[in-house]
């Protein structure tokens, strides 16, 4: 170690700072630039929250700066050294220049995976590492040579095809890479006369590196690093101290600070971490008992947690907690390993808490609200996907009322349009306009989708960001989150706009705009568009963030989540397009790997970092377990810790059964509401009665409807269906469920529905044809002709359900339906029946028919008559497989029998004097005939009962008395579950409508 005199680090050269975190690093640079302000000094951080955070710490001690930009990120210090210079690449167009390389069909093995979807992801990435190890694309095509003699001779011509194309690329449009541009601000320091510190990395890349020594040679360069001697972790930033030292022309070793922490434990924490022989901490003057909530508790707490959502409200609470204590938000920081998998969870659980937060970290496009909900409306209109166009239309993206939404999806499933093109052109039918706008951000070629318009895009954004304005505050974390996400989508076709113009590569290969050559293409560069969520730099919230982003910052109180192993420590990775055997193939010339084996973890320097990031009170927080209920481990970082305090840390648990909170411990109002509903309690509404006052028995089984403008309309009822009227007979509930709430129009499968309803319009056109003809009955002399029939007509009854499903599925579903239609025709040809065929598909009046308090209306599918009497039977054709007859009242089934009574009073000229039921899959007939007519219906009466006039009529009463109670009851709204017959097995509904007997609830 070299003991520098201080006055030494304002000569040029580098001038190396380490200690660990809380020595005063901050407070050395700060000193370091006030002392060379007439130089116009930099100092360099790694992110632009640390900008924000730097330059208030300047202003205090400096009140006046004569510079626009005293603290700078890189980026800014690469356009200061280089301003003549191409401008980087954006890394929009850069996707779309390697898209555009791998779509023509690399020859070897990487050409064989050029359309998986992480392909273009991998080859950016390997692209991004290279260059961060400050390979220069002649270094990496010469090693690539190098490595071709290899057994991987397909995957590194490949990769040379790649790397040489994109270089070409590159310069063609007259930009630079922006390693390149690293590189390039490496050669071009000289003239550079402004000192520079480099504050708040744990690690330089290879190329920044060389700009750092570079500078060295022109100008002072204070790097200062966070770095214990003592501590036996080997992470970045002692790495990097080690790569430094060799060039360093001093270096300064700065004391740990003895008031770095306000509280012991922390403190004692902070020393200890991971330093050999370290002891438990003895408990002190029993500071650590676990029922302290102030803040001058010992300071360091425990959590445990069973799922990851328990955990986050685990946090939540303690958080509303210190709030109310008189903690100020902006003195809370919680901290993550990565904040990607926790922010949406984080957000919402904080938000339901009424915590004031801000996510400080980035995402994806796709991974936003707007960006989900955008890529779904662009991929539905283009896919004709229906789920997908109703899953947008129901976002708070859409200004339509849900409620509309729902009336034309079932609409459109009764229908059976569920795919193909005519879901769009129904639902623009349905939904006038809704689509347009997302019809606009697509191009469009021949009727089908080959991009995005960059124009409608932005139309469509702006439309969407503001109908969800309109439904959220002002001061909404998510409405934050929108404007960052329409920020990224705004800059992405601006980018590529700008380099069209200039894009000479673009002439040979690809069209002038590139966002409408592929839509896969473009909704796979939008959906893993870069959004920054906050800027690390908000007051009056909680910082949610990485530990990473938080190195430059202090917090009153911090929570460090997510201490499970395999998460924090995670696993060390490395890019997935080398394997380890492709990777040692690749020598730099002098024989040295070019590219390292794996990346090495520096989770232990993490964690430690984490910690000192405290300054009165730390989190620990780990789970036991999943949301699932799948076990895991504690983080060894959270045992270890635990260890060293020993009982100095209170440790709070909440498990699986924990699922809310008690009312005394509920830390929000809605919780205290939570928690009255799981304990079947309501809060007190008198002085002195305690938290609670029980409720009354919840009455399980729903049995009456009770909104007043439901039940009006329902009172007001006067025409009800034969179908209607059958079904409530035979289940209210299920009445309720497919009739009112159309859960069975919510089917997607193809099944049963489809079916009778295909075959319903094949034994139409059948006997519609015999009629045609002059026929008077299906006969076994055109039994023939009639079966010969069945597949055109099947073939013309089908086309909705071709349209609209598999091609595999239909073809079985046509074929049973076929077979059961064929079985009937041969059954009716060869049953010696006498009565003719009076008509077909016969409806009742539109206005319905008085049946005494109701009318009804329906169809009838088929009536035949006795030409010597002129007595009619109504025949109705079920899919199934039950014939329901006789006994018609008893079983329920009223169809029939209700047609029979409204055709006596519609059509008094006939003589009404039998009804059957035709059961196609069972290959039953069932139902009552009167001897006027069995007589001359042949196998069709000894298939089913005979009854005279007198018990004819007997069941007709029985029914229209039926009947009549299951109308008093749909108007009256009931809806208890009564079945007629048991329960059929096929019933799903028995969990919702809670009959006895059924599954448990």
């Amino acid at each position: 170690m070299i003991h520098s005199h201080p006055t030494t680090v304002y000569s040029p050269g580098l001038h190396l700072t380490l200690g660990p975190p809380n020595a005063g690093k901050l407070g050395f640079a700060l000193s370091w630039w006030s002392k060379l302000q007439d130089a116009r000094p930099l100092i360099v951080v790694p992110s632009l929250g640390d900008v924000a955070e730097v330059q208030s710490e300047l202003l205090e001690r400096v009140p006046v700066i004569f510079d626009d930009r005293p603290v700078c990120t890189i980026d800014l210090l690469v356009a200061l050294l280089t301003p003549d210079s191409p401008r980087p690449l954006g890394d929009v167009r850069r996707s779309f220049i390697l898209a555009d390389i791998l779509a023509e069909r690399l020859p070897g093995p990487l050409g064989a995976l050029a359309d998986y979807p992480g392909t273009l992801g991998a080859a950016t990435a390997l692209i991004d590492e290279l260059g961060e190890n400050g390979h220069t694309p002649e270094s990496t095509l010469a090693a690539l040579s190098r490595a071709k003699s290899t057994d991987d001779t397909g995957l590194f011509a490949d990769l040379a095809v790649l790397f040489s194309d994109y270089s070409e690329a590159v310069v063609s449009l007259n930009r630079v890479d922006r390693h390149q541009a690293l590189l390039a601000a490496a050669c071009a320091c000289t003239g550079w006369g402004r000192p520079v510190a480099f504050h708040g990395f744990l690690s330089f890349t290879s190329a920044q590196r060389r700009l750092v020594l570079a500078l060295t040679e022109h100008v002072p360069v204070l790097v200062t690093l966070a770095v214990s001697l003592e501590r036996d972790v080997a992470g970045y930033a002692a790495e990097e101290a080690e790569r430094l030292r060799a060039s360093a022309a001093t270096v300064v070793q700065m004391p740990r600070q003895e008031l770095a922490f306000a509280s012991p434990a922390i403190d004692y924490l902070d020393r200890s971490f991971l330093v050999p022989g370290a002891e438990p901490r003895r408990d002190v003057d029993g500071a650590g008992g676990s029922s302290a909530r102030g803040l001058q508790h010992e300071g360091v707490r425990f959590l445990i947690s069973s799922g990851r959502r328990s955990e986050v409200e685990s946090v939540a609470a303690e958080i509303v907690t210190l709030l109310r204590e008189g903690v100020e938000p902006d003195d809370i920081g919680v901290l993550l390993r990565e904040v990607g998998p926790w922010q949406r969870l984080v957000r919402e659980v904080f938000t339901r808490f009424g915590v004031p937060h801000r996510v400080d970290g980035q995402t994806e496009f796709g991974a936003t609200g707007l960006g989900h909900a955008m890529l779904r409306a662009l991929r539905g209109i283009a896919t004709h996907d229906l789920a997908d166009l109703l899953a947008y239309l129901r976002t708070p993206y859409h200004p339509l009322p849900v409620s509309a939404v729902d009336d034309a999806e079932v609409r459109l499933r009764r229908r059976g349009i569920t795919s193909g093109s005519r879901v769009r052109e129904e639902l623009e039918v349905l939904l006038p306009g809704a689509l347009d706008l997302v019809k606009g951000a697509i191009v469009w070629r021949e009727g089908e989708a080959t991009g995005v318009d960059e124009g409608g895009l932005g139309t469509l954004a702006v439309a969407m960001v503001s109908a969800v304005t309109s439904r959220r505050p002002l001061d909404s974390p998510a409405l934050d989150e929108e404007a960052q996400a329409l920020s990224a989508l705004a800059r992405a076709p601006r980018e590529t706009a700008e380099e069209s113009s200039t894009d000479g590569f673009a002439e040979d290969r690809v069209e002038r705009s590139p966002w409408g050559r592929s839509l896969d293409l473009a909704l796979s560069i939008l959906r893993s568009l870069p959004v920054t969520l906050g800027s690390g730099d908000e007051v009056g919230v909680v910082q949610v963030t990485s530990v990473r982003r938080a190195r430059a910052r202090r917090f009153q109180v911090v929570f460090l989540l997510g201490l499970v192993d395999g998460e924090f420590p995670g696993p060390s990775r490395a890019p997935g397009l080398l394997g380890m055997r492709p990777r040692r193939a690749l020598l730099d010339g002098d024989g040295g790997p070019l590219l390292p084996a794996e990346n090495s973890s520096d989770d232990a320097s993490l964690f430690a970092l984490a910690v000192s990031r405290a300054w009165q009170l730390l989190y620990l927080s780990a789970r036991d377990s999943e949301d699932d209920g799948t076990e895991v481990l504690p983080s060894p970082f959270w045992t270890e810790a635990r260890r060293l305090l020993g009982g100095a840390g209170a440790e709070l648990r909440r498990g699986l059964q924990d699922v809310v909170f008690t009312p005394a411990d509920a830390p929000t109002p809605r919780e205290f509401l939570r928690a009255c509903a799981a304990l079947g309690a309501v809060p007190a509404d008198t002085a002195g009665a305690g938290l609670f006052r029980s409720l009354p028995p919840w009455e399980c089984r729903p049995v009456a409807l009770r909104e007043s403008g439901v039940l009006a309309r329902l009172s007001s009822r006067e025409t009800f269906s034969a179908t209607e009227i059958e079904a409530y007979a035979g289940c209210p509930y299920r009445w309720f469920a497919e009739r009112v709430v159309g859960l069975n129009t919510m089917e997607e499968s193809l099944g049963g529905l489809q079916a009778g309803s295909v075959a319903h319009r094949v034994l139409r056109e059948v006997y519609g044809k015999l009629l045609e003809g002059g026929a008077e009955r299906l006969t076994p002399a055109l039994l023939d002709t009639a079966l010969a029939s069945v597949p055109t007509a099947l073939e013309s009854a089908s086309c909705e359900v071709r349209e609209n499903f598999d091609e595999s599925e239909t073809r079985l579903l046509l074929s049973e339906v076929g077979r059961r239609v064929r079985w009937f025709l041969t059954f009716d040809a060869r049953s010696g029946s006498g009565l003719s065929l009076l008509e077909l598909e016969s409806s009742l009046p539109v206005l319905g028919v008085d049946l005494e308090g109701f009318k009804l209306t329906g169809r009838i599918d088929r009536i035949d008559m006795d030409p010597a009497t002129g007595s009619i039977v109504v025949i109705d054709y079920k899919y199934g497989f039950d014939a329901n007859g006789p006994d018609l009242a008893k079983k329920g089934a009223l169809q029939v029998p209700l047609y029979m009574l409204a055709l006596r009073e519609s059509r008094p000229e006939w003589t009404v004097s039998g009804g059957v039921y035709v059961a196609l899959g069972g290959r039953q007939v069932g139902g009552v005939l009167a001897p006027i007519v069995s007589e001359c219906a042949g196998e069709w009466s000894r298939r089913n009962s005979c009854a005279d006039e007198a018990v004819l009529e007997h069941e007709l009463q029985a029914v229209l008395a039926m009947a009549g109670r299951a109308v008093e009851g749909i108007r009256a709204g009931r809806i208890e579950a009564e079945p007629l017959k048991e329960c059929p097995r096929y019933c799903d509904l028995r969990s919702l409508c809670r009959v006895p007997g059924g599954p448990a609830w």
